[in-house]
């Protein structure tokens, strides 16, 4: 836990100090202090051992990935391999310079600190480093360390959303996402999202499709997993097929009502009560809207587990910037230190809940990580 803890604490110092992207270039010593940051971050990431769970099939897909061309088009061609074509290239061209799988972790994340860099140097928040400890706190840690697919995919989709609110443009918006799909077929879905994003919802019409999600949990209203099971008889063969197929047969988990459900009312509550404010600006009802879907992905499909904690990593990138413009939105300054400061202790508790109650969280830096197959087998021993 207390790598996590110090990171965030780095960060969080800092933010005070480099609240936005212009004040990095505003002295020598807070440009230093940035990319002191940045690479430690970049580090942090990119220089991990076997940390979360995925990497198991992960670092066999990358020793399965061939070397030659010819002998990578028929890997490629065979039907035993699902994986997005764009991930394979992914592994092929980082395989050309290394056949270790380390070396695939650090491109992986470099490529989605590029992009990210990219998305909020264009978006120019309140203060972008007290986003990155909102990523870091709302399922970014997961996202980056544990999904090397849809890390890109939607890092792609972040980057994107600026064709809706600052330079619309359908083209480009297309591009972006058509790419991630190559990497996550997920990505599909932010696809039909450029032509409601940046639509103003009337604030009591938002209020009753959040609260209609929320009573569907509240009333123990199933429907998803049903839902998703018919929609089967009329997809073709294919991947979408096989990876539907394969939540439904893990069986019907619901989630149920919890600390991150309550963490997820308060922001959704807090939403409401400023949505005059954050919606004054495309930029601003793009990422309210799309809260709404990340609030109604956790709470409407709730009888469908897996669906839930898909469809939300989907949308959570909404958290990485609202949250931050909820701490501002208090005009009062006394106000503004104490949700501050409620806000670095919930940040504390949130970390150390996901890390402390996820043995597989352990943080180690892939100079000190045991064998592979030690770890694998701890991590098989855990039902993994």
């Amino acid at each position: 836990m207390v790598p996590y803890l110090f990171l965030t604490f780095c960060i969080f110092f800092c933010c005070f100090y480099i609240p936005n992207t212009y004040a990095i270039k505003k002295s020598v010593t807070a440009e230093a202090t940035f990319i002191f940051l940045a690479a430690y971050i970049l580090l942090f990431f990119g220089l991990r051992g076997y940390v979360f769970t995925d990497w198991l099939n992960y670092y066999w897909h990358y020793a399965e990935v061939p070397t030659d061309w010819h002998g990578f088009v028929a890997f490629v061609q065979n039907p035993i391999h699902s994986s997005e074509i764009g991930y394979y290239v992914f592994q092929f061209l980082c395989k050309q310079i290394s056949p270790n799988f380390f070396f695939l972790q650090f491109v992986s994340f470099f490529v989605d600190f590029i992009i990210l860099w990219a998305f909020y140097k264009e978006l120019k928040p309140k203060n972008f480093l007290l986003c990155i400890i909102c990523m870091i706190t709302f399922k970014g840690l997961e996202i980056e360390i544990n999904l090397f697919r849809n890390s890109k995919a939607i890092c792609l989709f972040m980057y994107s959303l600026k064709y809706i609110y600052k330079e619309k443009s359908l083209k480009k918006y297309m591009i972006c996402n058509l790419i991630g799909c190559l990497f996550h077929l997920s990505a599909l879905l932010y696809l039909p999202l450029y032509f409601v994003l940046d639509k103003r919802v009337n604030k009591l019409l938002y209020k009753i499709i959040g609260g209609g999600a929320l009573f569907v949990m509240l009333l123990k209203i199933q429907f998803s997993y049903g839902m998703f099971a018919a929609l089967c008889n009329y997809l073709p063969n294919g991947g979408l097929l096989i990876k539907i197929t394969s939540y439904l047969n893990k069986g019907n988990t619901a989630s149920i009502f919890s600390a991150i459900s309550l963490e997820r009312l308060c922001v959704f509550f807090m939403v409401v009560h400023f949505y005059k404010k954050l919606t004054k600006t495309k930029q601003g009802t793009v990422f309210v809207n799309l809260y709404l879907l990340y609030f109604i992905s956790a709470f409407l499909f709730w009888d469908f587990g897996v669906v839930v904690q898909r469809f939300t990593l989907l949308f959570a990138c909404s958290e990485w910037i609202l949250v931050p413009e909820l701490l501002y939105a208090f005009k009062r300054k006394d106000e503004r230190i104490l949700v501050m400061l409620l806000f670095m202790a919930y940040v504390a508790f949130k970390i150390y809940k996901d890390v402390v109650h996820s043995p597989w969280l352990s943080y180690t830096t892939c100079f000190n990580e045991v064998d592979y197959t030690v770890k694998a087998k701890t991590l098989r021993n855990l039902g993994f």
